[in-house]
């Protein structure tokens, strides 16, 4: 056979020629958005870096964007150990603290997937020491969704003037809940975040298996996903390689802030990189390991037994980014000693948030409010945009009330869950809702005589009844809150005398000293000061942090108890002792 011969004529020139252009342009294109893309990602790293600046020569945060299962953006700023000088980097290690709960529930929604426990299965089951309670019956569904009542150890430990960071396992927490003899209400019927709902999924997912936690998990998620640096840490003297020292300053100066001793999980204690926690971010858009079903489990919000939604899935919240229709996310937030961390995903988008801290003064939540519109800014503008007019033509639905009908609305209200201050007042012919006394306020517009919603935002409403005493606060009709209303009272110095003794408290074997100081009343537990509370109504004091306290009077008016209530107690009574001075 005859070799091909490419003659050299005219028309094969040209094709030649062609040819060799095309490939010449294709080159020069490639090369022009190689270069243009990287310009793009040059000017955008250089804008990441800005702000995280401060960091430099101080504990300081790591850093991650993923979308769509790539890594769009991972860097480490500031140091992870001030003593050693050593830099932060994506594989630095971090307590992630509460973050850790939807790790938690994945092994426990995996042993439901194999048979070995219910949702709907009794705590009593795996704990039969713990007591039958008279507010009702507590399941593993209840402790998953936050909705059981049980008081968190935590709260426990702070009322009782104690060290967050003492020694303490899983057994400490578990007796200590296990005193205890009330719910804080009836489970199911409210959601009320304690950590001690997910260190007992941590006890009963060791009863299931066999096997603990931090081994349950490393078998079924961490190894299978090649998370090789992540573990949830139960012992005080493991020693845990790359990972940051947590801090706070003090005076202009940095003083260490690291719970060491602190060895328990299932609420916590989960020690991770940015790396893995891309891993496990990817693994909740793909479910490469547990599935979709797994994966739905997680981010599906409970539901409280009169049906309605809250906003707390298995280990992770789920709403719409600042109730922005459109724009559905997942997260959750943790803080523990001087380390802070925050895992954000807007679902629609597939575009993850990753920030993880070892300094105590790191806002986490305004370093988000930074980065997400380097990546998100069209999508939260046509969002915000679609949620403007929607408002307006919620609000068209709007009705007239007369000065009367204004008033009769109007008023001081307190958060029953954990004391909260807030007022609907009457302005020029206008309502207005305040979260303090001298903020501007929130414009209201009524669309029924006992209903209000904010001016812009019409998803947020207030509705009230029993006769105007009670305030209703819901967001999209979910999680209502209720206020009571209440008539402010000043006391001078002389009258808070009677409040003045010392009342104890049985479930958490503590006594509170009361005493008057400056018009306000102090707390304090062996002399010392646990709590400064300021009178707001006849008979209640609160501290914006420890909720309220509401004294009690026998038949004759006499001081008899006081009841305490935040977000972690309900009605927790302390009796006065009689033969105190």
């Amino acid at each position: 056979m005859c070799p091909l011969v490419w003659r050299k004529d005219p028309q094969n020139i040209a094709i030649m020629y062609s040819k060799s252009l095309l490939i010449a342009l294709f080159v020069i294109s490639n090369i022009a958005v190689h270069a243009q893309t990287t310009k793009a990602h040059s000017e955008l790293d250089g804008k990441i870096d800005a702000l995280f600046q401060n960091y430099e020569g101080r504990p300081g945060v790591a850093v991650a964007v993923v979308k769509n299962g790539e890594t769009l953006f991972q860097k480490g700023y500031g140091l992870s150990n001030l003593e050693y000088n050593i830099p932060i980097t994506p594989q630095t290690i971090f307590d992630v603290s509460a973050v850790a709960k939807q790790l938690t529930a994945a092994c426990v929604f995996l042993l439901e997937s194999e048979g070995k426990l219910s949702l709907n299965d009794p705590i009593q089951k795996f704990f039969p020491e713990f007591p039958e309670y008279a507010e009702g019956q507590v399941t593993v569904k209840n402790l998953i969704y936050q909705t059981s009542g049980i008081r968190s150890y935590l709260a426990i430990i702070f009322s009782q003037n104690r060290y967050a960071g003492d020694r303490m396992d899983n057994e400490d927490a578990r007796h200590m809940v296990m005193k205890q003899r009330n719910l804080n209400f009836e489970p199911g019927t409210r959601l009320d975040y304690s950590n001690s709902n997910y260190a007992l999924l941590s006890d009963i997912v060791e009863q299931v298996s066999g096997k603990k936690l931090t081994e349950y998990a490393k078998e079924k998620l961490f190894d299978p996903l090649n998370m090789v640096n992540t573990s949830f840490v139960d012992r005080a003297e493991q020693v845990i390689k790359n990972r940051a020292i947590a801090y706070q300053e003090e005076e202009g100066q940095f003083v260490l802030n690291h719970f060491f001793n602190s060895a328990v999980v299932g609420d916590g204690m989960l020690y991770i990189n940015l790396e893995d926690l891309i891993r496990w971010s990817n693994n909740l858009s793909t479910g490469a390991v547990g599935g979709k079903e797994l994966i739905a489990k997680i981010i599906t919000p409970g539901r409280l037994n009169s049906g309605a939604a809250t906003n707390y899935g298995g280990g992770i919240y789920n709403q719409n980014h600042y109730d922005i229709e459109g724009l559905p996310s997942i997260r959750h937030a943790g803080a523990s000693a001087g380390f802070r961390s925050l895992y954000y995903k807007f679902l629609n988008q597939d575009v993850a948030f990753i920030i993880l801290s070892n300094n105590a003064d790191t806002n986490v939540w305004a370093h988000l409010d930074e980065l997400t519109p380097l990546f998100l800014e069209d999508e939260i503008g046509e969002a915000q945009t679609l949620a403007a007019a929607n408002a307006v033509s919620l609000t068209t639905a709007s009705v007239k009330l007369n000065r009367k009908e204004k008033q009769r609305l109007s008023g001081s209200f307190y958060n029953t869950i954990n004391g909260n201050l807030r007022w609907v007042e009457l302005l020029d012919g206008k309502l207005f809702y305040k979260r303090s006394v001298d903020a501007p306020g929130t414009p209201l517009v009524a669309i029924s005589s006992n209903e209000l919603v904010f001016e812009a935002l019409p998803f947020v409403k207030l509705s009230f009844n029993q006769g105007h005493k009670q305030m209703i606060f819901t967001v999209n009709d979910l999680d209502p809150i209720a206020f009571d209303r209440y008539e402010s009272v000043a006391y001078e110095q002389a009258d808070l005398k009677e409040f003045e003794n010392n009342y104890y408290n049985e479930d958490l074997e503590v006594t509170y000293q009361v005493k008057s100081k400056e018009g306000q009343l102090q707390l304090l537990i062996e002399g010392e000061e646990l709590v400064v509370l300021t009178p707001f109504s006849q008979d209640m004091f609160r501290e914006e942090h420890f909720g309220y306290i509401k004294f009690q009077r026998d038949n004759s008016g006499r001081i008899s108890s006081f009841s305490r209530t935040d977000n972690t107690f309900t009605n927790l009574v302390f009796h006065l002792l009689k033969n105190a001075s």
